[in-house]
Parts: structure tokens; C-alpha cells; sequence
């Protein structure tokens, strides 16, 4: 639609400049009035056009990264939500580089964006453009985590602390002693830490009492497959004696590469795996033995919610929350209004009822 009212502007400025050299030519007074009629008309035309890509919703879409499947899918919810309430969809993917993600906020500005919906690909880039959008009046919404700016409007999230509580309590579950692995997420955002708390508060009273031997415990750089798959190669090759009974990981894209990096070195013993978001790829390495669970982050849940408030912060309404997310910034406790998104336990004794529900088709994950 845009684009067709581009076009539409671009045909009605052509015929002003044509009428306006009749206009130049013509001698006659009633032919003068006639094109002077035509370019007025013209001109109001060409006003309105403008006006109409003017007032339409622009919602800039940045995301840290587009390589795993979740936010791929997550990305073209969001964009068919806003495209049918009549929003403009601007996305932007840095790629995990913070100074394209810079750049790209700096284009966000010339297209005259209303909101921001941001994941960050780390917490000082992401304060130093949630401070400029803020200075711009755009309404920002951090989209599945948070960081502690007084400047951030909204956040649509799912308990990053929670999380990590879930992973540690299944594994604690199933193997009650035994060597642990703990890999987390890049440290250099917000939710890494909150997911490491939530595994530590559970493993605590295990590692007190010696039945819970952490034998690594490191965030993992972008939150990276290939150092997973490195590091977990490199662990069994330095301490070949040591056994590994449970690999706790912040994602299922970091799951994937423990999995590549356990084919490889073939164990006598397949350690626990955990991870999070529920992806297909995790449901069919949890169909095959090969990771034991993951925390489902329910996409269309986040997205459409994500979406929603967006456009009605467009609109000048304030959103629906359900919660607050806080934090201490320079200025003393901040408290951010959000949407926190439940969380659910994937794995193969729930897989099937997820099929039933909806939430995974059964040729998706080819059973």
C-alpha cells in the first residue's frame, strides 16, 4: 500500500509540472483559469497523499539477530499483525553487531518511526538507543528481555529468572548428583545473568551439600553454537576422566551444538541437556534422545502481544500489562510496566499434548 501511494504521489507531481508549463505557454485567459483549476486540484491531491503516509502506524522492528528459528518465525507474526491493522512494519536485523544495530536505529529515524520494538544485542548499545529514542519521542518496548533504563516504556518478556529455574529443577529432578556443566548465554545482556540466578538458586543446597559438582560454569559469547560445540569438545578432551551427567544451556541453538560436539566424541554416558524457546529443531532432538527438555517460549503468544501494544501505542492508548520488571538505575528503582508471556516444559512426555493444542504440527517435526 505504500508503495502504491508512492507511485500515486510520484504520477500526480508529474502532471502538476506539466500543467504548470501550459500554464507558462497559454495566452488565453479561460484556458489559464482552467489549468490554474486543474494544478490547485492537483496539489490538494497530492496533499492528501502525503498526509495518508503520514498518519499510518510506523513501527520499527530491531532485532539483535534473525539466525535462530524462533525469531524468524516470531518476525513474520509480527509483521502480518501489523500489516493487517493498516501498521508499517520497518525491520531491522544487526546480526549481533552493535554498531550496525546503531546504524540501523539512525535509519529508523529518517523513516519517521512512532515505535520501537528493540532486542538488543547488548545492554550499552541497547540504553544508548532507547535514551535517543526517547529524546525523539518514540515509544519504546524491549521484546523478550530487559535492560534498566529509566528510558524504556514497555517490555514484553518472559521471566528470564523463571527460566533458569525450570532447567535447573528438571535437571535436578532426573539426576539429583552428579558433575554438572552450566553454559550460559552472552553476559553482556541482562537476561543471562537473570537465567543463571534462577539455576543457581535452585542447584544451591545440591552444591552446599556436595551431590551438585559444577565442573564449568561460563556465559558463552552471543550466545554462540559454535563455542558451545568447542568448549564441550575441548572439556572432554582436557578431563577425559571426568564424566558429564547434566549440560545446563540457555538455549536450544546452544543445545545444538553440545549435540554436534556429544556425536562427535560418542560418550559412554549421554549427559541430561537442557535449553529454552521450544524450537522445532529441539523437539526433534528431544524426539530422539539426544536433548532430554527445553522451557517453550510460546512465539505467537509474544509476537501478537508484542504487536499489539505497538500499534496501540501508535494510537496514543495505553497498553494492557500484567506485571513490572525492576531494576536500579542511576536515578534509584526503576520500574518498568510489562507483559510477561507464560512458560511451559517441552519434552517427550509433553510433546504430544503441545501437538494437540496447536502449538507443533506433527509433519513439522516428522513423526
Amino acid at each position: 500500500m505504500a508503495l502504491i501511494n508512492k507511485i500515486y504521489s510520484y504520477e500526480i507531481r508529474i502532471e502538476v509540472k506539466k500543467h504548470e508549463e501550459l500554464l507558462k505557454l497559454s495566452n488565453n485567459k479561460k484556458i489559464k483559469m482552467k489549468r490554474l483549476v486543474i494544478v490547485f486540484t492537483l496539489i490538494l491531491m497530492l496533499i492528501g497523499c502525503v498526509q495518508k503516509q503520514d498518519d499510518k502506524k510506523k513501527i520499527g522492528v530491531m532485532f539483535s539477530n534473525l539466525n535462530e528459528q524462533r525469531f524468524q518465525k516470531e518476525n513474520v507474526i509480527m509483521e502480518q499483525f501489523i500489516e493487517e491493522r493498516q501498521g508499517v512494519y520497518i525491520l531491522k536485523n544487526a546480526e549481533n553487531d552493535p554498531l550496525t544495530q546503531e546504524k540501523q536505529f539512525e535509519e529508523l529515524l529518517v523513516e519517521g518511526i512512532n515505535v520501537l520494538i528493540i532486542s538488543v544485542v547488548n545492554n550499552s548499545v541497547g540504553k544508548s538507543i532507547i535514551k535517543k529514542a526517547s529524546e525523539h519521542g518514540i515509544i519504546t518496548i524491549m521484546y523478550d528481555g530487559f535492560i534498566g533504563s529509566e528510558f524504556l516504556n514497555y517490555c514484553v518478556r518472559f521471566s528470564d529468572k523463571e527460566v533458569g529455574k525450570m532447567m535447573a529443577s528438571y535437571a535436578l529432578k532426573y539426576v539429583p548428583q552428579g558433575n554438572y556443566m552450566i553454559m550460559g548465554g552472552d553476559g553482556r545482556n541482562e537476561n543471562a545473568p537473570l537465567i543463571k540466578s534462577g539455576e543457581m538458586e535452585i542447584l544451591g543446597p545440591g552444591i552446599s551439600s556436595s551431590k551438585i559438582n559444577i565442573i564449568y560454569n561460563n556465559y558463552i559469547e552471543e550466545w554462540n553454537a559454535e563455542m558451545v560445540y568447542m568448549e564441550v569438545k575441548n572439556y572432554y578432551n582436557l578431563s577425559s576422566q571426568e564424566k558429564i551427567d547434566v549440560i545446563i544451556l540457555s538455549s536450544d541453538n546452544m543445545a545444538a551444538g553440545a549435540i554436534k560436539a556429544l556425536e562427535e566424541l560418542k560418550p559412554s554416558k549421554w549427559p541430561l541437556i537442557t535449553g529454552q524457546d521450544g524450537s522445532l529443531t529441539a523437539c526433534r532432538n528431544i524426539m530422539m534422545g539426544k536433548q532430554t527438555m527445553s522451557v517453550l517460549k510460546n512465539s505467537r503468544r509474544i509476537a501478537e502481544q508484542t504487536a499489539l501494544m505497538a500499534l496501540q501505542c501508535a494510537e496514543g492508548k495505553k497498553p494492557e500489562t500484567n506485571g513490572v520488571t525492576s531494576a536500579i538505575g542511576k536515578a534509584g528503582k526503576i520500574e518498568i510496566p510489562s507483559y510477561f508471556i507464560e512458560l511451559e516444559v517441552v519434552d517427550s512426555t509433553t510433546i504430544p499434548e503441545l501437538i494437540k493444542r496447536g502449538i507443533y504440527k506433527k509433519e513439522s517435526l516428522d513423526l
